[in-house]
Formats: C-alpha cells, sequence, structure tokens
C-alpha cells in the first residue's frame, strides 16, 4: 500500500518494524517537500528484509486466489 502524503518516517519504522530491526526510514519528497507516494526501510539485517518478502509472496499468492 502506498503512504499517505502524511505518512511520517516513524510511523513507517513503527509498522515495518514488525518484520524486524528497522535501521532507517526515508519518504521520498519534491522540492517543496510534499510526500511523492513512496520510501524506503532499511532493515539492520538481510534475514529480516527477507521476512518481509516472504509476507509479501503470500499475500501476493492469497489475492490472486480471490
Amino acid at each position: 500500500q502506498t503512504p499517505s502524503a502524511e505518512t511520517t518516517e516513524s510511523e513507517l519504522c513503527r509498522v515495518f518494524s514488525a518484520y524486524g530491526n528497522v535501521k532507517s526510514t526515508k519518504i521520498i519528497v519534491d522540492r517543496a517537500g510534499v510526500s511523492k507516494g513512496y520510501g524506503f526501510v532499511t532493515f539492520e539485517t538481510e534475514l529480516e528484509a527477507s521476512r518481509l518478502h516472504d509476507v509479501r509472496r503470500k499475500i501476493n499468492k492469497f489475492q490472486r486466489k480471490n
């Protein structure tokens, strides 16, 4: 899901910390400082990042079945 214009980096950290230790977050903004609707999350380890990939794969399979 795309973050809203009001989503903060601390909110991204809170949401994604369910999948592992978040090292950093970055919301991409335009020159006026308005969110472009996407961002990046960096986890402490590759293992933690792979957990999120596994969850996303399961969600995609579920959505295709329904």
